[in-house]
């Protein structure tokens, strides 16, 4: 391979890569994905398009409907031998089907998918399989043994690139993969989150495509099978399994506080309960924000405003806020009336409801003389937080 200003920076990013990827990785067996040997190269074409930003379960649920609405077969016997082309659908059916329905009713009642390729601008994905395969009919490619004749053709690959949604050639190389070929990558961001995670760079598609491709070279000396394809589908493989299990791990974490939540609610003092809720909270907000510079209150308040998108999360305790304007000798401020005057309409003993709070754009600017009242008011946001009934007791005015 020539000498390139930046081989120092790649040879450093395979070596890092090959020590992770050993010990990580299982490279005892080569994987066996049922994508990777198609029948028939419409199949192809299908789960191109609709892995792209997508679940690949919902993909592969695609692939099998079209299957068993037109009774094909889906998976040849021999993952490495294609099969005759007598025995393959062409690619030219594929586009009398969707022609024939139209691309909304194909994708409607066939695939029961009506993904995008884009959530701004894109084209139904069936749109987007049509032209897929209509640029294939033009480059005379019908079956799987045709593929090789136009790999890597730029006549081709520009064609494809001009499809809503396809510009940046990875689908391309995932199209090369599925038909057959060993060389190519997908470098989706499963493959490049990895490849950030275990190198400590980040890689654009072209780096990650030459990074894998030098890496299965090296391990090819202990694993003869090892090819570009197969190590992209066993990193592929790891980060969905990795993916699960933080999915889990969150979903368990959730769960532990929804029933701790229901614990708190058969808690007869409303007390304990704020105390209880107010200790939940803490946990929360560290997992979600970490060590935060404001403390406690700073987390907390993340929490409540960012996360939970609490409706009363800006409303401001009137009695905690004339408390602290007494405590600070602020007695005689016009903010101070102001809270005194709406303290005042309070009936004593009621229970208070929340939507009586007054938010923090409520307070006129004319009421605050300089901004330490402003800062005063702050402080008293979120006395809210851990008052999760209806409202809370007032039992006095501030003055009294």
């Amino acid at each position: 391979m020539p000498s390139t200003p930046d081989m120092p920076f790649r040879q450093d990013c395979l070596d890092k890569l090959l020590e992770r990827l050993k010990t990580t990785l299982d490279l005892s067996t080569p994987p066996v994905s049922e994508e990777y040997a198609y029948q028939s190269l419409p199949l192809c074409v299908l789960d191109t398009i609709f892995s792209i930003n997508a679940k690949y379960e919902s993909t592969r649920k695609v692939v099998i409907r079209y299957c068993d609405h037109y009774r094909l077969q889906r998976v040849r016997q021999d993952p490495n031998t294609l099969p005759s082309i007598e025995e393959q659908e062409p690619v030219s059916a594929l586009i009398e089907r969707i022609s024939t329905l139209g691309t909304e009713e194909f994708a409607k009642t066939i695939l029961a998918n009506r993904q995008r390729t884009s959530t701004r601008n894109g084209i139904l994905k069936s749109e987007a399989v049509l032209r897929f395969a209509q640029v294939l009919q033009a480059q005379k490619v019908e079956y799987l043994q045709d593929v090789e004749a136009i790999q890597g053709k730029e006549s081709f690959e520009k064609a494809i690139k001009e499809i809503p949604g396809q510009g940046s050639g990875i689908t391309v190389k995932y199209f090369y993969m599925l038909a057959g070929s060993d060389d190519f990558v997908k470098p989706d961001r499963m493959i490049l989150g990895f490849l950030k995670e275990q190198t400590g760079r980040s890689c654009n598609p072209d780096q990650a495509q030459e990074l894998l491709g030098r890496a299965a070279n090296a391990l090819r000396i202990e694993n003869p099978y090892m090819t570009p394809k197969l190590l992209d589908n066993l990193i592929w493989m790891y980060q969905r399994e990795k993916g699960r299990e933080l999915t889990e791990a969150i979903r368990r974490f959730i769960g532990y506080f929804e029933a701790q939540f229901q614990r708190i609610k058969e808690i007869e003092s409303p007390l304990f309960q704020k105390l209880l809720i107010a200790t939940a909270l803490d946990a929360l907000s560290r997992a979600a924000f970490g060590s935060s510079a404001d403390g406690l209150r700073g987390r907390n308040l993340k929490l409540i405003s960012e996360i939970t998108k609490w409706q009363h999360h800006d409303r401001v305790s009137l009695p905690q806020l004339a408390l602290v304007l007494i405590d600070h000798k602020l007695h005689k401020t016009l903010l101070f009336k102001k809270v005194e005057s709406l303290l005042a309409t309070w009936e004593k003993g009621a229970i208070i409801p929340l939507e009586r709070l007054p938010r923090l754009p409520d307070f006129q600017l004319e009421t605050l003389e300089d901004d330490t009242l402003a800062k005063h008011i702050e402080s008293v946001k979120s006395q809210n937080c851990c008052k999760f009934g209806s409202g809370y007791r007032f039992t006095a005015t501030a003055s009294g």
